[in-house]
């Protein structure tokens, strides 16, 4: 604790870059509050709402120093938070301007966008009941809007601060970055672009903290400066070469000696060009560095095009063997295309006397479709016939059953006569037998012989 007490306080309102330059050498210094993702625009406006670090449990990734800030924001209660630090200095930087803003209409909640709040945006909206954010970006808002917010911000600062205990860091997005070749390289022209307009916007809301704190420390970034892969939080415009944070350390270091204004402002001077020298030998360094990379990946080039060179010689020596082959075979194939031609030709007779043939086949199948048509009809006719033959057989069939059923009733009356007539035969015979016909016979036998006797005569 004692060993703490030695160490110079100081509350930090910004973003990284003013808490990496205190903790580029931390055993002089110690930080009380730290307010980072903050935008001047959500500090104060919008409905506040308490929220705690235990809503946002279902994320264990995201660290509860960012949970923390997000509930400040939603309570509006940063400026009050960093008040409560008792610091001996403040480390102030508006670079948060840059950010977005998630506004919940319905709710009139407004919050600062960041990537952690993004992560946990669900909760957010579970606890307005379903309602989604719309976003905004900083760059929408006018130049009044802008000065209203950051002065608001300024004045909640200077309550609890005097300027003589505020310095003010002003530092911008950058356009180079060294690689992990240590080459200087640039970001993407997209990004830089973006780098420029967020520039403005943060270099307009500078200007302002620096009239609002008229008779402070300012700390400027050197014109030189890069960011750098390998900064521990990634790559970033924003994340800047470990020469920057100790350029920052020792401005910070230099001011909190008290000296005068002026000596103060001239040391700062000296300092800013002396890193501005080291930013440029560096990014010399680093361009020749890559220079030389770039010539020895030449060379490598070079050596390999080399034998690339001797490889294709070689090829073309193969290649030229394979051309003699090929135009031996071309000659093979010229003659054997020859044949193909002739084959071609006779091919196209063949077509030609398979068409005739086709032609002919058509107009016979067109015939045979003809007389199929007409046997069709005839087949049609005679099943025709057929039917009415069919139907005067049956006729005639019933005719001759009833004809034969009569002549049946007829032969047997016939026969039934027949027995009659032999019946009446029997008895005929019977009669002319008996001795009374005999003598009838006679009797009536006797005048007819008389009669004709003398009829002759």
């Amino acid at each position: 604790m004692e060993e703490e007490s030695k160490k110079t306080s100081i509350n930090i309102w910004g973003c990284c870059v003013s808490r990496d330059s205190v903790a580029f050498r931390q055993n002089k210094y110690v930080v009380p509050r730290f307010i980072q993702g903050i935008s001047p625009f959500t500090a104060f406006d919008g409905k506040k709402i308490l929220l705690t670090i235990e809503e946002f449990s279902e994320y264990p990734q995201v660290h509860n120093f960012s949970k923390k800030c997000i509930c400040h924001d939603a309570s509006k209660s940063a400026v009050e938070y960093v008040k409560e630090g008792r610091a001996d200095w403040a480390l102030f930087d508006i670079s948060e301007i840059r950010r977005s803003i998630y506004i919940w209409k319905d709710s009139g909640v407004l919050l600062t966008k960041n990537s952690k709040l993004s992560q946990m945006i669900d909760v957010l909206n579970a606890y307005f009941g379903g309602e989604t954010p719309s976003e905004i970006s900083p760059f929408l808002f006018s130049e009044a809007s802008l000065r209203v917010a950051v002065e608001k911000l300024c004045d909640a600062f200077l309550k609890h601060f005097p300027t003589e205990r505020i310095i003010f860091h002003e530092f911008y997005n950058v356009d180079c970055y060294l690689d992990e070749e240590n080459i200087l390289r640039e970001f993407s022209v997209l990004q830089r672009a973006e780098n420029e307009k967020q520039n403005v916007l943060i270099k307009k809301a500078a200007e302002i903290c620096k009239k609002k704190f008229s008779g402070c420390h300012i700390i400027r970034m050197p014109d030189k400066t890069f960011a750098d892969c390998r900064n521990r939080w990634g790559l970033s415009p924003l994340h800047y070469t470990s020469l920057y944070y100790d350029y920052a350390e020792k401005c910070i270091s230099l001011i909190l000696e008290g000296k005068s204004s002026e000596e103060e402002k001239e040391q700062l001077s000296v300092l800013y060009e002396l890193y501005n020298e080291k930013m440029l030998s560096c990014c010399m360094w680093a361009r020749k560095n890559g220079y030389r990379q770039k010539a020895h990946r030449a060379e490598e080039e070079l050596t390999r095009a080399r034998s690339l060179c001797a490889e294709e010689e070689q090829k073309l020596a193969r290649l030229q063997s394979d051309c003699e082959g090929l135009q031996r075979t071309n000659v093979h194939i010229l003659e054997e295309n020859r044949a193909l031609e002739r084959e071609r030709e006779e091919l196209k007779e063949n077509v030609s006397s398979l068409e005739r043939e086709r032609a002919q086949l058509a107009g016979t199948v067109s015939e045979l479709q003809e007389l199929r048509a007409r046997l069709e009809r005839r087949e049609k006719q005679l099943t025709e016939e057929k039917n009415a033959m069919e139907e005067t057989n049956e006729r005639l069939g019933e005719k001759m059953r009833l004809q034969k059923e009569e002549l049946g009733k007829k032969e047997s009356a016939l026969s039934k006569q027949r027995e009659r007539s032999r019946q009446l035969q029997g008895e005929l015979n019977a009669l002319r037998g008996s001795r009374s016909y005999k003598i009838g016979r006679l009797i009536t036998w006797l005048p007819r012989k008389i009669r004709g006797v003398f009829g002759r005569r």
